[in-house]
């Protein structure tokens, strides 16, 4: 699968996001006061994330229409989290910024791309639109959230409405991708099945958006040591 009409202007974008997340990560460990190894080790472990899901992507891994084809991005979101949870503690260690977790999200803005595919034809407006706008309003608390605790420590109300909001967004666009998608149990969309996930978007459901709703975990891991150490 090459992927469908994609305009540039979403391809640029994706790609630039996808290309974040592993110096975003470095960049947060070191001005948390991580070590050099520790900083790199998160920037390897997010770059190979990041090579993984394209060699997913542009492979064209699996079969196209089954349920574990279209269920990918659901099934490496509980992976990734799992995993992330599992080793919170150790990743935490003595402490991470809490304002660079939240900033990762400012980059969820980047969903709208998805009601712009929608606009060109591309994309079923039964997830385009939930997803989008779902996507903006977790960047837009994000914002709100941090100019709010400029200056100060971010405090753990407004920790929670960030990843209230996040993960209400990421289950709102994972069950309407899935259930929109060509599968036995789809519900949504019959005459449009959605292609979300081929490339560029793919990348979004497969990638950036469980790198996120994993900064979440961490910050929650956050919030529980830094209560402890109070």
């Amino acid at each position: 699968m090459n992927g469908y009409d994609y305009s540039l202007i979403t391809e640029a974008i994706v790609l630039f996001t996808w290309a974040v997340p592993p110096w975003f990560l470095f960049i947060s460990f070191r001005e948390s006061g991580r070590n050099l190894r520790d900083s790199w080790l998160a920037f390897a472990v997010a770059l190979a994330w990041a090579a993984g899901a394209w060699i997913l992507i542009k492979a064209d891994f699996g079969i196209s229409g089954s349920l574990i084809y279209d269920a990918r991005p659901l099934l490496i979101m509980f992976a990734s989290v799992g995993l992330t949870a599992l080793f919170a503690r150790r990743i935490v260690g003595p402490g991470l910024n809490q304002k660079w977790l939240v900033g990762l999200q400012l980059f969820r803005a980047i969903g709208m791309v998805f009601v712009l595919e929608w606009a060109r034809g591309n994309l079923t407006g039964i997830f385009a639109h939930p997803a989008g706008w779902g996507d903006l309003a977790a960047a837009l608390t994000a914002l709100a959230v941090l100019i709010r605790a400029r200056g100060r420590e971010m405090q753990p109300g407004e920790v929670y409405a960030v990843v209230g909001v996040g993960v209400v967004d990421a289950i709102s666009a994972f069950f309407f991708g899935f259930f929109s998608s060509a599968t036995p149990v789809q519900l949504f969309s019959h005459n449009f099945p959605n292609v979300v996930i081929q490339y560029p978007t793919g990348l979004i459901p497969l990638y950036l958006i469980c790198f996120a709703v994993c900064m979440h975990v961490l910050s929650l891991a956050e919030l529980r040591r830094s209560s402890r150490t109070t």
